[in-house]
């Protein structure tokens, strides 16, 4: 071997082993970042498990939330379904029929008289003002008045006092006949019914009578 070839691979030995000490440092450079890195690495894990668990907190929070919600919402719902039921059940009994006497015994209303009827009204003064036995007397000729024809209806009774200036409460007793018209009215004065009642009763009774007659509109 010349000397010009020695030179040579003497160079490219160097070159060689430069090469190989630059990987090896490469080498140790590479397993020293990893080093220092795996405590960044170690902290972003426990990050996300911290905010995973945050995360799962919230949603059992928010589920809790809504079973309440729906818990509530459920009693409300039997509590209107009971009140309903308990109204449904009032209304379908049956309303309960009065049995006492009076209600049973109670007369209907009258009717208000029709029109064209009319109204003999005898209000009297008694010879013996406030004697009962004469009042009676002419209260119970009704029913011998109520015979005539044409006579719908005799109502008799005593005065009711009153204290109001307008009110006369000076007569003793006093009898509204009906009459199916003015025609019936016409033929009830000299029917001998009503003249043997004012022969026999009313005239020995009263001191004096005052009669009124009118047509019901």
């Amino acid at each position: 071997m010349n000397r010009r070839t020695q030179t040579t691979a003497r160079a490219n030995s160097g070159v060689a082993a430069t090469m190989l000490a630059g990987v090896l440092l490469a080498a140790a450079g590479c397993g020293s970042t990893g080093a220092s890195s795996a405590p960044l690495a170690t902290y972003g894990r426990e990050s996300q498990a911290i905010a995973a668990a945050r995360q799962r907190s919230a949603e059992n929070d928010r589920q809790k939330a809504i079973d309440a919600r729906q818990e509530s919402d459920r009693k409300a719902a039997e509590q209107q379904r009971e009140i309903d039921r308990r109204v449904a059940e009032r209304v379908a009994q049956p309303t309960p029929v009065a049995t006492t006497p009076s209600a049973v015994t109670t007369p209907p209303v009258a009717a208000p008289p029709a029109a064209g009827q009319v109204k003999h009204v005898v209000v009297v003064w008694l010879k013996s003002p406030g004697d009962k036995a004469a009042r009676q007397k002419v209260l119970d000729s009704a029913a011998a008045l109520r015979t005539i024809p044409g006579v719908l209806d005799v109502a008799g009774g005593e005065c009711l006092p009153s204290d109001r200036a307008v009110v006369d409460s000076t007569y003793d007793v006093a009898l509204v006949i009906t009459l199916a018209d003015a025609a019936a009215l016409k033929a009830y004065g000299p029917h001998p019914t009503h003249q043997k009642v004012l022969a026999e009763v009313l005239k020995p009774a009263a001191e004096r009578y005052v009669v009124y007659d009118f047509v019901a509109r």
